[in-house]
C-alpha cells in the first residue's frame, strides 16, 4: 500500500538525518516535530514565474539540462518504487527564543504592578473546591468559607494577610513547568493542629489564553497542615518574557521532498505547465462569466419575490419563474464547481449548492438603496430579463395594498377581483378623471380625514359635528363670538406652523371649506333648533370662508419673521375691522419672505358653466321651495370646488404606499417558504452525509451513528418537526457545517497531495493503483481519520 511506501520513505529520511548528525539532541527529540511534505513541483522549478513569455527562455541553462546544485549537508536524494528521484531538504531548527529581559532587570514593584493589571476590573477572585470556597483579594488577604447558595454560612477562616515586608521571590519550582511570582500572605487564623497562624503562598503564573485584565485561581493545595499554595493564572504576567513557557511546543517543521528531473523530463514538465496555465486562464474566464450569471439570477429571484403582486395569478406566475431560475442557478453552480475541481485537482466527491436568497437582504441598508440597486442592475446587468422591470418598493406596496383593500371590499358584495378591469393603474387613472370620487373612496378605505392625516388641521370650532353646540350658530349671528372664533383659529394655525408640521395651504383651507358646508347643512337640517331660513345661504358661507382665509394668512404673516414688524403695527381691533372695511390692513404675500411664500393661501377659485337663470331649491327642513339666484349658485359652486381635496390621486397613492396600511396577507408567509424548505433539505442531506462519513472511518464498529442538530437553546431539531427552525437559524447551522466540511476537505486534500507527489513519474495505471492502496476501495482516502471526528468521537 502507498502508506507503507511512505513509511519506507520516512525510514530512509531518518537514516539520512542520523547520518548528518552523529550526536542527537535530546531537546530536539522532545520539543521538535517533523512533518513530511511531498511537493508536486520539481526541484529547481519552485520559483518558476508564469507571467508571460516563453518558459524555455526564462529557465537557466543548467536547469534545462537537469543539472542542479544540491546542498549535501542538509539534503539527500532518495527514489520511489517507480524509479523517480526525489531531493529531500531538512529544515533548520530555529534557535530557542531567549528572553531579552533577565531577572535582574525586573524589580519586585514592576512585577507586582504588572500582576495588578489582571485585578483592575475585579480585585477579588474565588474558587469553589466542593466543601470550601477560597477567596483571594490581591495585595489584601486570603480566606476560606462555606457557601450555601450565595450566602456565607459558619465562620470565615483567614488564610493570611498581605504585608509590604512579605517575602516576595521570583522563582521556578522543580515541579512547575512555568515560572511564577510568589507572594506571602501570613498572620491568618491560628491553626488548631500547629497552634501557629495560617500562611499562604500565592504563585502567579502566565496563561496566554487570558486577556490582560483576567485572572483565576487554578488550584489550591495544602502540602502541610495550615500552610497553603494557591496557583493563580493571569493574563498580564504574559507581557513579561521571563514568565512565558520555555517548553511550549513548536509548530511541526516540514521536510520537503521534490521530484528531481532530468533534461527531457524538465522539457515535458514545462510543456505541461504551459498547457495547464492556458487551461486555467480559459477556465477562469469561463468561471467568471458563470459566476456573474449566477449572481444575476439570484438578484432577479430575490427582486421578483420582493416585488411580485399579491394576486393569485401573479403569485402563480412568480412561482413558475422561480422554479425555472432556481434550476438554472443550480446547473450553473455545478458547472462552476466542476471547473474548479478540474483546475485544482482536489477531491470533490461531495458537493452541495448553498442556495440562500435571504443573504441578499444584507446587501442593502434601506429600501431606497435596494430600489437604486434594482434599477442599476436592470440597465447594467447583461443577463437581466428585460421583460421584468423592477418597480419601486413604494409602488409595489401601494399596488398590493390596493388589491387587499379592493378584494376585501368586493368580497362584501359577493364580487370577485378582475385584474384586467380593476388594475391599480386604471384605479389611479379613474381618480384623475374624477370617475372615482371622494364619496366612493370613503366607502372603500373609510374616513378620508384619518387616511390622509387631516387630523392635524385646526377645526373652525370645537365639537364641529355636535348639532347642539351653540358656537355653530353664534359664528353666523354674533359678531363678538365670530371675532373670538377667528382669533382662536388664527392662534391654532400659528401653533401648527411653529411645530414645524408640513402641510399645504390648499389642504388646510379645503378642510375649512368642508367644515363650513357641513355646519350649514347641520344647521338647516331637521335636527337643528335654529331658524336660519335663507339667511344662511352660500353667499354668507363664502364670506365666512374668506374671513377664515384672512385669519389663516395673518397667522402665516405672524409666523414669518420678516413680516412680524408690519403686523405688530396693527392692534387686534384694527386687524379684525377689515371685515367691515376692506381697505383696512390685509395679509399680503408681498410681506412674506421667499422661504415662507408657499405657506400663503391665494384663492383662485373660478367656476365656469354655471347657469345665469334663477334655479329652484328645496329647503330640506320645511319642504319650502326657495329660488337660488345666480350669485348664490356661483357661490355654491365655488365653495364646492374649494371643499374638494386637491391632488387626490397623490394622497391616495401615499396612503396605499404607507407601511402602516400594509396588511399581512396569507400569501406573504409563503413567498420565501420554499426557500426555507430548500435550506432545510440541504441541512438534513448534509447531516445524513456526515453520518455516512463517520461510519466509513471504521472507528465505530457495529454501532449506530446518529448526528443530532441542536438549536442554540438546546432543542433537538428533526427533519419532521422543525418548530422554531427559522431561516436565519437554518443558515447559521448550515454555515457551521460548511466550515467543518472545509476542515475535512483540507485534510483529505493533504493526503491526496501526498499520494500524487509520491506517484510523480509513475504511469497513470500504477499511480492510481497506489493511491487506492492496491485495492478497489475508491473511498479509502475519504475514510481517513478526519479532524472533525477527533473532536466528536471518544
Amino acid at each position: 500500500m502507498w502508506c507503507d511506501k511512505m513509511t519506507q520513505l520516512s525510514r530512509s529520511m531518518f537514516m539520512f538525518i542520523t547520518c548528518c548528525y552523529a550526536i542527537y539532541n535530546a531537546n530536539e527529540l522532545q520539543n521538535v516535530a517533523y512533518d513530511l511534505e511531498i511537493a508536486e513541483i520539481p526541484f529547481g522549478l519552485e520559483n518558476l514565474e508564469l507571467d508571460g513569455g516563453t518558459l524555455m527562455e526564462k529557465m537557466p541553462k543548467n536547469t534545462l539540462l537537469g543539472i542542479f546544485n544540491v546542498d549535501e549537508a542538509s539534503s539527500a536524494v532518495v527514489a520511489s518504487e517507480f524509479g523517480q528521484k526525489f531531493i529531500c531538504s531538512l529544515p533548520k531548527i530555529p534557535s530557542t527564543k531567549t528572553s531579552n529581559r533577565s531577572k535582574s532587570n525586573l524589580t519586585m514593584n514592576l512585577i507586582s504592578d504588572v500582576i495588578a493589571a489582571s485585578f483592575y476590573v475585579q480585585n477579588c477572585i474565588r474558587k469553589n473546591t466542593g466543601w470550601w470556597t477560597y477567596e483571594l483579594c490581591y495585595n489584601e488577604y486570603v480566606q476560606q468559607f462555606r457557601l450555601e447558595g450565595s450566602k456565607i454560612v459558619g465562620k470565615t477562616i483567614s488564610l493570611g494577610h498581605y504585608k509590604n515586608n512579605s517575602n516576595i521571590n521570583l522563582s521556578k519550582h522543580e515541579s512547575e513547568k512555568l515560572p511564577y511570582f510568589e507572594q506571602i500572605y501570613d498572620d491568618g487564623t491560628v491553626c488548631d493542629v500547629t497552634e501557629k497562624s495560617r500562611l499562604t503562598r500565592v504563585w502567579y503564573m502566565c496563561d496566554e489564553a487570558l486577556s490582560t485584565s483576567e485572572a483565576y485561581i487554578a488550584d489550591v493545595d495544602e502540602p502541610s497542615s495550615c500552610e497553603y499554595i494557591i496557583r493563580v493564572k493571569t493574563g498580564s504576567l504574559c507581557k513579561l518574557d521571563l514568565f512565558l513557557s520555555q517548553s511550549k511546543p513548536r509548530d511541526p517543521l516540514s521536510i520537503i521532498c521534490r521530484p528531481l528531473l532530468e533534461q527531457k523530463a524538465v522539457e515535458q514538465y514545462l510543456e505541461k505547465v504551459t498547457k495547464e496555465k492556458r487551461q486555467k486562464e480559459e477556465a477562469k474566464k469561463e468561471s467568471g462569466l458563470l459566476i456573474a450569471r449566477a449572481d444575476s439570477i439570484q438578484r432577479q429571484r430575490y427582486a421578483r419575490k420582493r416585488l411580485t403582486k399579491r394576486t393569485p395569478k401573479s403569485i402563480r406566475e412568480m412561482e413558475e419563474t422561480e422554479k425555472e431560475l432556481k434550476m438554472l442557478y443550480e446547473d450553473i453552480m455545478r458547472s462552476i464547481t466542476k471547473l474548479n475541481v478540474d483546475l485544482t485537482k482536489v477531491k470533490a466527491d461531495l458537493h452541495f449548492i448553498y442556495d440562500d436568497l435571504h443573504e441578499m437582504e444584507t446587501r442593502y441598508i434601506t429600501e431606497a438603496d435596494e430600489d437604486r440597486g434594482n434599477i442599476y442592475w436592470y440597465f447594467k446587468d447583461p443577463y437581466w430579463d428585460r421583460k421584468f422591470f423592477p418597480v419601486t418598493f413604494a409602488h409595489s406596496r401601494g399596488r398590493n395594498n390596493y388589491y387587499l383593500i379592493m378584494s376585501s371590499f368586493l368580497k362584501k358584495i359577493d364580487e370577485e377581483y378582475d385584474e384586467e378591469k380593476m388594475s391599480y393603474s386604471k384605479f389611479l387613472s379613474d381618480i384623475d378623471e374624477k370617475l372615482v370620487t371622494e364619496a366612493y373612496l370613503s366607502v372603500m378605505i373609510g374616513s378620508l380625514r384619518k387616511a390622509f392625516h387631516e387630523g392635524i388641521f385646526p377645526d373652525i370650532v370645537n365639537d364641529v359635528d355636535d348639532v347642539e353646540n351653540p358656537f355653530l350658530a353664534a359664528i353666523w349671528s354674533n359678531a363678538e363670538k365670530q371675532l373670538e372664533i377667528l382669533q382662536l383659529f388664527e392662534y391654532k394655525v400659528l401653533k401648527l406652523l411653529s411645530r414645524g408640521v408640513e402641510f399645504t395651504a390648499e389642504d388646510l383651507m379645503s378642510h375649512v371649506a368642508r367644515q363650513l358646508l357641513s355646519v350649514r347643512a347641520l344647521l338647516l337640517s331637521d335636527r337643528s333648533d335654529y331658524n336660519f331660513d335663507r339667511k344662511l345661504n352660500y353667499i354668507v358661507v363664502e364670506k365666512m370662508f374668506l374671513k377664515f382665509m384672512q385669519s389663516y394668512n395673518r397667522a402665516v404673516l405672524r409666523y414669518d419673521k420678516k413680516s412680524w414688524g408690519n403686523f405688530m403695527k396693527h392692534t387686534s381691533a384694527e386687524t379684525f375691522r377689515m371685515f367691515e372695511n376692506p381697505n383696512m390692513f390685509l395679509a399680503r404675500i408681498e410681506d412674506l419672505s421667499p422661504k415662507n411664500a408657499h405657506l400663503f393661501y391665494t384663492d383662485n377659485t373660478a367656476v365656469k358653466g354655471w347657469g345665469t337663470t334663477e334655479e329652484a331649491s328645496i329647503d330640506n327642513r320645511k319642504g319650502i321651495q326657495n329660488v337660488m339666484s345666480k350669485e348664490e349658485k356661483a357661490s355654491q359652486l365655488r365653495m364646492l370646488e374649494r371643499a374638494r381635496r386637491k391632488n387626490l390621486r397623490k394622497k391616495v397613492e401615499l396612503y396605499l404606499r404607507s407601511k402602516k396600511t400594509a396588511k399581512k396577507s396569507e400569501s406573504d408567509g409563503t413567498l420565501f417558504h420554499d426557500g426555507f424548505d430548500d435550506l432545510r433539505k440541504q441541512l438534513f442531506v448534509f447531516k445524513s452525509t456526515l453520518e455516512e462519513k463517520i461510519r466509513e472511518t471504521g472507528l465505530i464498529q457495529g454501532a449506530e451513528v446518529k448526528v443530532q442538530l441542536v438549536s442554540p437553546v438546546g432543542n433537538v431539531i428533526s427533519s419532521t418537526g422543525v418548530g422554531g427552525l427559522d431561516g436565519e437559524r437554518v443558515n447559521a447551522v448550515l454555515k457551521a457545517f460548511f466550515l467543518e466540511q472545509d476542515s475535512v476537505s483540507d485534510e483529505e486534500n493533504r493526503y491526496d497531495r501526498l499520494a500524487r507527489g509520491y506517484t510523480y513519474g509513475a504511469g497513470e495505471e500504477e499511480g492510481e493503483k497506489v493511491r487506492k492502496n492496491g485495492d478497489d476501495d475508491d473511498d479509502d482516502l475519504k475514510s481517513s481519520i478526519l479532524p472533525i471526528l477527533k473532536r466528536i468521537l471518544p
